[in-house]
């Protein structure tokens, strides 16, 4: 498995430790990690190069970019986008 899914899993795990076994709605990463993670998970799952993917683990997986390069976070909101 990729580093950046084993690094998902990690906060996956510590997440539901805080939450009472709940997992987040929202997993966000920065527009660096994004092509990554969709890329790892499509693979993971066995899909086609063309099909698009939007989640792991049933967790929607959301791109935002005041996150820097290796940073994500798990939310149950998501993030500002400020105006």
């Amino acid at each position: 498995m990729n580093s950046i899914l084993q690094k998902v899993d990690t906060h996956l795990e510590k997440y539901k430790r805080e939450h009472k076994g709940e997992k987040p709605l929202y997993i966000i990463v920065s527009p660096y990690d994004s092509d990554q993670i969709f890329d790892d998970v499509r693979k993971l799952e066995g899909h086609a190069v063309d099909v698009l993917v939007t989640s792991y683990k049933d967790i929607k997986i959301i791109k935002h970019d005041n996150l820097n390069e290796g940073e994500l976070q798990l939310s149950n909101e998501l993030p500002e986008t400020g105006s």
